[in-house]
């Protein structure tokens, strides 16, 4: 599948670019990363126009992130038995909203379609969405788009670097964020029992 996409960007060039960043955006496993990577690689030789392709690149992806963001806002049905965990991400998009947003769309980017719904979900303002999701995402294709130029003869080996330092940063936002639930959920229950024993 993957092979098959990235051979689809020559032959059919910045509308398979868009299509596969539009689709990644609700979570479908697409190699978007990858592809953007391998555009870089063609604005560098010339293949590829470099303003035409970032602004497809930008364009499709703030699309995709305010579509999540509209789902999760007026289709809750698709949110239906995880309302405790959307009521617990909203909370903490209320508290730090702007650098959740901003990270998940290249740092911690698989959170990124989870986090475009939560925030529709919990009732986080649109601009309060839009801002550090339009700047995450100027870094997500300026990152790529730069680094596919820069280092095209191995894109491979920068693809697979890449996905490991976000697989890691992903890993470590996740226990950090189930670490804070947890003392939560206990100091929650020192507090109970506490009061049960002065009652």
């Amino acid at each position: 599948m993957t092979e098959l996409l990235l051979n689809a960007l020559p032959t059919y060039g910045l509308p398979a670019l868009s299509i596969v960043i539009l689709v990644a955006s609700f979570g479908i496993p697409l190699p978007a990363s990858m592809l953007l990577l391998l555009s870089g690689a063609f604005v560098a030789t010339g293949d590829l126009p470099v303003l035409q392709t970032v602004g497809v690149a930008f364009g499709s992806a703030v699309i995709g992130d305010n579509v999540g963001f509209l789902l999760g806002r007026y289709a809750s049905g698709l949110l239906a038995g995880h309302a405790e965990a959307t009521k617990k991400v909203g909370s903490y998009l209320q508290e730090r909203g702007a650098w959740a947003i901003f990270l998940s769309r290249w740092l911690v980017a698989p959170l990124g379609p989870a986090i475009n719904l939560a925030a529709g979900a919990s009732g986080v303002s649109w601009r309060r969405f839009l801002v550090p999701e339009l700047a995450g995402e100027v870094v997500w294709v300026g990152l790529y788009v730069s680094l596919g130029a820069v280092f095209g003869h191995a894109l491979t080996m920068v693809s697979d670097a890449l996905s490991t330092l976000i697989g890691l940063a992903t890993s470590l936002t996740l226990m950090l964020f189930t670490i804070k639930l947890l003392r939560r959920r206990v100091a929650r229950g020192r507090k109970s029992i506490t009061f049960g024993e002065s009652s």
